[in-house]
């Protein structure tokens, strides 16, 4: 019956009727591919994905000079501070001298700062160092006592310094004070300062503080224009000066900061002859001819030595200026002139009586 009816069409009509049987044969088809699919196509994608994934980097290979890692010292905290012994002078012979500057060397880069201080002062103070390896010990050794003894951080076999456990009504100064319990010899602002504190009133009981022994002296060198400061014999830094001039030339010998001579804010009466006049003159006055601050430190000569006849009235002193260009030349009326910075941080560090000033040509 079908196929009568098949036979009664037109070509057309056979034609369009072929075609859509095909197309149902080949949606029939796909149909059953994508029906039966396994989980095998996946899984390979899967495995595939690491591969697309960016490599980690690899970790940089080790340098052939790593750099020294820095040394924490461990602190110091003797129960009962002893006085540190009064250091000697050497004659170290020129090769006795560079053997002492080379082991500074080694001694530094192993991280032994107390050691390599001693090694190069040992060297420096040789006065047979090498000229050019001079300059070299005195910067290591201005490096060394910004860690040391500039500080907060007490190092171990170090005989100028130590920590201190404040207790409840524990202070610095006073008759009852720590300075002169230790019998300390440093102004309470240097102790104040390497303790990155506010002021003499900031320390807290139940903390370790650190303390110096001192006391820090200082040496003129007229020739050269500096002053060098040294705690004991160990150098540790340079600072440049004004002296007097040829009519008031700056006294040599060895002298001493006279006691109660150290004032701030201080009055100057200019010696007879001054252009300044015989007059008292005050901060403020614009012929004021200290720093801003007034730092005054009055000297005296030392007992037994051809300085003694200089008293604290002598009138000769260390002190700031208000004419920096004075520093490096002989302007002054006999005194030794300071920077600000300068004599700001000596006059902290000085203490009375007890710092020695050698000045020589």
């Amino acid at each position: 019956m079908i196929n009568m009816e098949i036979a009664g069409m037109d070509r057309e009509s056979k034609r369009l009727i072929a075609l859509v049987v095909a197309l149902l044969v080949i949606i029939a088809i796909g149909w059953t591919l994508l029906s039966g699919r396994d989980d095998r196509a996946s899984q390979a994608e899967l495995e595939l994905l690491p591969t697309l994934m960016p490599e980690p980097a690899e970790p940089a290979p080790p340098t052939k000079n790593p750099e020294k890692p820095t040394v924490t010292p461990p602190p110091v905290n003797p129960a009962t501070p002893t006085k540190a012994k009064a250091p000697t002078g050497n004659s170290l012979s020129g090769p006795k001298a560079l053997a002492a500057f080379n082991l500074g060397l080694q001694e530094l880069d192993s991280g032994q700062y107390i050691q390599a201080r001693r090694a190069f002062a040992d060297a420096l103070n040789s006065e047979t160092l090498q000229a050019d390896l001079v300059g070299q010990a005195r910067a290591k050794l201005r490096l060394i006592a910004d860690s040391t003894i500039f500080s907060e951080v007490a190092w171990h076999g170090d005989p100028f310094t130590f920590k201190q456990m404040f207790g409840f009504g524990d202070v610095l100064e006073g008759k009852k004070g720590l300075i002169r319990k230790h019998e300390l010899r440093v102004p309470s602002q240097t102790i104040v300062r390497i303790n990155r504190l506010q002021s003499a009133n900031s320390f807290q009981a139940g903390r370790e503080y650190k303390l110096i022994r001192g006391p820090f002296r200082a040496v003129v060198r007229k020739s050269l224009f500096v002053m060098d400061i040294y705690l004991g014999d160990i150098f540790v830094r340079r600072i440049s000066v004004g002296l007097g001039s040829p009519k008031s030339p700056t006294p040599t010998g060895q002298f001493r900061l006279a006691l109660g001579g150290k004032t701030t804010k201080s009055s100057y009466r200019p010696p007879l002859g001054s252009d300044l006049g015989n007059r008292m003159i005050y901060p403020g006055d614009p012929k004021y001819p200290l720093d801003a601050k007034g730092h005054y430190m009055k000297l005296e000569g030392m007992p037994d030595t051809p300085s003694a006849n200089v008293t604290i009235d002598s009138g000769y002193a260390i002190h700031g200026t208000n004419n920096p260009s004075s520093i490096g030349r002989t302007d002054s009326l006999g005194c030794v002139r300071l920077g600000d910075d300068d004599i700001a941080w000596l006059y902290s560090l000085l203490y009375e009586h007890w710092s020695h000033v050698d000045i020589v040509p």
